[in-house]
């Protein structure tokens, strides 16, 4: 028969291997890695259709791409643009304007009759059917004019090409302009965000510009997939920056405090095994992980590996006594430390902000993984040492324990702190800026912002990200809602919009259009123009409609269903905003919706409500401290922690780092990790179960305090605000540690260690 613990060390590496698999299989399979940046938006903090509608009007604008191709001669710019085409078309990545164009104009060709230029069908009267048969007629004797005596036969008043006029707005995607640039659109078949997309199709781009740059081509580039991509490039320079220095302090530290190479490995080991928790966690729970979540979780190296670190320190400090004995000191204080930790750190995911539940996964699982494998295998690993190394590596111990006697707090440094504590508060209560801005999240290339100017002033159109949304319950309540908004807009601000209901409008409205269409053009202008054309009247077929025409995919992709109510999402460009707003000011059914906006606020909302949420953190801790130790004592654990989180937000503030959610969040990180540190001194000053409260304790700091003050580093905000909360929070916190031990010794002294034990 198997002993316990040999068979909770059997289970455990049967969990590890079955983890390493899923994870292969997971990340081999694709798909799994995301850098969109709404991911990191709040889930809850918007109505289901304006939150729907904003990723759905996200993904469609995102998907868009527009590449203007530059050379000394028109002829290099059409022969370089052509090659362009043909290897993205090959990738199997790229859709070019011409299809979406051709699907756009068989729809348009079906629904000549049903659809119209005008807000209303009353408004298509004799005036305008007469303007039709005079623009009609130009067109007809004008040489450049696509026109077939097929067309002409279904749609002898060229129809089709006034509503390709008056609905899509005049671009000049694929055609050389004043300079000789040819300008290659379309959109990618995956989502910008996912690095597999972004990979092949950035790949062929760059492989075109090689090809070509000896010749002289440029390229100027739009699109959210370029955006990624560059992020994308800079989050994995901040992981490998972050956890290469991180992991270099960490390996130096441990040889100077162990003097044991042995020491090193076993580290990694218990770091390796917590990364393998977290990634199995993560990928388990959620479809994709965002980039941003394993910088964040580059951090845990320092917090992972303190499971290890404590437990190595039961060596020197008790001469090397059994593994039982070793395992008894340090397995009740650790593991309430990974307790509260997981608290602090899974109270992440109480806000409906994607990213940040991903990250209390991936440090929950990381931790249990960790701790763990500190208990169950590095014993196996960490025999004892004879008697004269013991004794040398207990002389060492000695010494760099004395040295961080001296890093304790007197009473004239902890006078000190406080007074800078203080003044550093009040600078912070009356000079501290927010940021819930999410444009300024993370600083956006300039190369890119100047190319896609560049391309917005050549093709007509730009990128905005900005929309009119419509809802009502059903599918035609929504086309009515944004019908009756686009007809109150003036002619010039409706130009513009990509209004999906234009394209695709309700039956009730197709067969008021057609009737119109009826009445005021076909009947009383047919017989002319079936004379001017030569063609028999009878032979005229100015209603057939092709079989089987398909609503093209770009405006499919305008629309859909959140719960009970359906949605229609109308881009809007940046000329036609005002009036919008104005037309939509007090409506129940319809919302001009800028989303960085929208996202700026629900972020707003979430910091002032994260304040709150560190407060239930800090009581959920509470709790555990008492059940554990039975006296209200313990909550003096509380205590460092507590000035901690204060103590990070004053220094980002000092430091020209504004307060956001994400410095919150950091909280958080303070309020489990810091608590660690109070709760091992507390343990040690009741009843001396712990021999952790000294050096170990210090070791542990300062790995964590490096690993998460290098994310300060970051050149993306959110990590860099992240960094230095906590930072600046696990330095105090480890500081202000004297004061649990010292709530501790009192307990001790008033009823004696025997009796501390007991209780």
């Amino acid at each position: 028969m198997l002993g316990g613990r040999t068979k909770y060390l059997l289970a455990y590496l049967v969990a590890c291997i079955l983890a390493a698999v899923f994870i292969a299989a997971r990340l081999l399979g694709g798909g799994a890695l995301d850098t969109d940046i709404q991911s990191l938006l709040p889930a809850q903090a918007l109505k289901p259709p304006v939150r729907e509608a904003m990723v759905q009007a996200g993904a469609a604008a995102s998907s868009r791409v527009a590449m203007l191709v530059s050379a000394p001669t028109p002829e290099k710019a059409q022969a370089a643009a052509a090659d362009l085409s043909r290897r993205l078309k090959d990738s199997g990545v790229f859709i070019d304007s011409a299809i979406d164009g051709e699907q756009t104009g068989r729809w348009l060709f079906a629904g000549r009759n049903q659809l119209r230029c005008e807000p209303t069908p009353e408004q298509f009267d004799a005036a305008v059917a007469e303007g039709v048969v005079q623009s009609s007629l130009v067109q007809l004797y004008s040489p450049v004019a696509p026109i077939s005596g097929d067309m002409l036969q279904r749609d002898p008043f060229l129809l089709t090409l006034r509503l390709t006029g008056c609905l899509l707005p005049t671009t000049g995607f694929g055609a050389p302009s004043e300079d000789g640039s040819v300008l290659v659109s379309g959109r990618l078949t995956g989502s910008a965000f996912r690095l597999d997309t972004q990979g092949r199709f950035t790949e062929v781009v760059e492989a075109w510009r090689q090809t070509h740059e000896s010749e002289g081509v440029t390229i100027a580039r739009a699109g959210a997939a370029f955006h990624a991509e560059d992020g994308a490039r800079h989050a994995r320079k901040d992981i490998s920056t972050v956890g290469v220095a991180s992991t270099l302090g960490i390996v130096l530290l441990l040889l100077v405090v162990f003097r044991r190479f042995r020491a090193l490995p076993l580290t990694i080991l218990v770091v390796g095994a917590g990364y393998l928790g977290s990634l199995a966690a993560v990928l388990a729970v959620f479809p994709t992980v965002h980039m941003l979540t394993f910088v964040f979780g580059s951090a845990f190296v320092g917090v992972t590996a303190d499971y290890a670190i404590y437990y190595l320190a039961t060596g020197p400090m008790t001469g090397w006594q059994s593994k039982a004995e070793r395992h008894r000191l340090v397995f009740r204080p650790v593991t309430v430390c990974m307790v509260t930790s997981a608290m602090g750190f899974g109270c992440l995911g109480l806000f409906g902000v994607p990213i940040f539940s991903q990250m209390a996964v991936f440090a929950v699982g990381g931790l249990l993984s960790a701790w763990a494998c500190a208990f169950l295998v590095v014993p196996l690993f960490d025999p004892a040492v004879s008697p004269q190394r013991a004794e040398r590596f207990a002389a060492v111990w000695a010494k760099l324990e004395a040295l961080r006697a001296r890093l304790t707090l007197n009473a004239w440094g902890v006078s000190a702190f406080l007074i800078l504590f203080a003044i550093g508060g009040v600078w912070t209560i009356t000079h501290t800026a927010t940021l819930d801005d999410v444009r300024r999240f993370q600083a956006r290339s300039p190369t890119l912002v100047a190319e896609e100017e560049a391309v917005r002033k050549a093709s007509g159109v730009g990128f905005s990200p900005n929309f009119l949304l419509s809802w009502g319950q059903g599918a035609d309540a929504a086309k009515a809602s944004e019908a009756s908004v686009m007809a109150a807009l003036p002619p010039e601000a409706r130009a513009g919009i990509l209004a999906p209901g234009r394209f695709d409008p309700s039956l009730a409205e197709r067969k008021a259009t057609q009737d119109r269409v009826r009445t005021q053009l076909i009947d009383p202008h047919l017989p002319a123009r079936a004379a001017l054309l030569g063609i028999p009247q009878a032979e005229l077929k100015p209603f057939e409609v092709p079989p089987n025409a398909k609503l093209p995919d770009w405006i499919a992709g305008l629309g859909g269903q959140a719960g009970q109510l359906n949605y229609l999402i109308a881009p809007v460009p940046e000329a036609a905003a005002p009036a919008v707003i104005a037309a939509t000011k007090g409506r129940a059914d319809a919302a001009y919706v800028d989303p960085a906006n929208a996202y700026s606020d629900a972020f707003g909302a979430y910091r002032r409500l994260a304040g709150w949420a560190v407060v239930a953190a800090f009581g959920a801790i509470g709790v555990i401290l008492v059940a554990v130790y039975r006296r209200l004592s313990s909550l003096s654990v509380l205590i460092a922690p507590t000035l901690g989180v204060a103590g990070g937000i004053i220094a980002a503030s000092l430091l020209g780092t504004p307060l956001s959610f994400f410095s919150m969040m950091g909280a958080f990180v303070v309020v489990g990790t810091g608590a660690d540190y109070s709760i091992l001194r507390y343990e040690a000053a009741i009843g001396k179960r712990s021999p952790l409260a000294g050096l170990p304790i210090l070791i542990t700091a300062l790995t964590a305090i490096l690993s998460m003050g290098l994310l300060s580093l970051s050149s993306t905000y959110p990590v860099r605000a992240f960094g230095i909360a906590v930072a600046a929070g696990l330095a105090i916190s480890y500081g202000f540690s004297f004061v649990a031990a010292w709530f501790g010794a009192r307990v001790a002294a008033r009823v004696g260690d025997t009796d501390v034990r007991e209780a």
